[in-house]
């Protein structure tokens, strides 16, 4: 279980405070995916990098299991846009990256198991620049899920992938994430990604981002879900928060 309890998080820039999130209530339970959609500056990423440890200078509660946001600690895995690989290591070598850090032992039959899961089995050797933005992709989440994440965090990760790529993705990602129910928080601009991939929605208002409203979702996963009355009715309820908001967003 992931608590987050009254945060708010406040940056000093020159012209004076500003502040990124303010009073945010949420919890993910164990093998939870929410997805989480707003505005750009609305803080969404700035909520990654609290839970991932990347910031610590913040107002109220986020607990782990129970325990403060610690990465050595707990296994968090952060999956970027920009994929976050190092050029000069190999395919394997990204993958095992996490557990590297952390100063772990390899389990090379896992992690091969997942490499040939994402289809990178034939790739191990490549290095990034030898790969499509699809295949770096699933390097990022090949590094994830071989650090057995207690949480994972993905910002944005298919947004600069062409639609049949990113449907793709969506789809493996999913895929994977039902063999091993990582509790997940997922960052998008996409209303119909938000709808696919989340159990729950969470919209975000402009800067400084609040919870405008909390959405458990009927059609997650679901094959053909513009096909769904349920689909108009959800998509519909966040365009007009969206809108309302003066925010800018993508369909696809």
């Amino acid at each position: 279980m992931i608590s987050i309890k009254g945060l708010t998080v406040k940056y000093e820039t020159s012209g004076g405070i500003v502040t990124a999130l303010s009073d945010i209530d949420m919890s993910i339970a164990d093998g939870d995916i929410v997805a989480i959609i707003g505005p750009s500056g609305c803080g969404k990423s700035t909520l990654l990098h609290v839970l991932a440890g990347i910031i610590g200078d913040y107002e109220g509660q986020v607990l782990i299991k129970g325990q403060p946001v610690n990465p050595r600690e707990q296994r968090i895995g952060l999956i970027l846009q920009d994929y976050g690989l190092l050029p000069w290591k190999t395919v394997y070598e990204n993958a095992v990256l996490g557990l590297k850090i952390k100063g772990e032992v390899i389990d090379q039959v896992y992690a091969e198991y997942i490499l040939k899961r994402l289809g990178l089995a034939d790739m191990a050797s490549r290095y990034p620049n030898q790969l499509s933005g699809g295949q770096r992709q699933r390097v990022a989440i090949a590094r994830s899920f071989i650090l057995k994440p207690d949480l994972l965090l993905m910002d944005e990760p298919f947004s600069a992938l062409d639609e049949i790529t990113r449907e793709s993705m969506q789809d493996l990602f999913l895929d994977i994430w039902r063999q091993y129910k990582v509790s997940t928080l997922f960052v998008t601009h996409s209303i119909e990604e938000a709808i696919y991939v989340g159990h729950r929605i969470v919209v975000l208002t402009p800067s400084p981002g609040r919870i405008q409203d909390r959405i458990d979702n009927p059609l997650f996963g679901m094959d053909d879900l513009r096909l769904s009355d349920d689909f108009y009715h959800i998509n519909m309820q966040i365009r007009r928060m969206l809108k309302e908001d003066g925010a800018h967003f993508y369909e696809a």
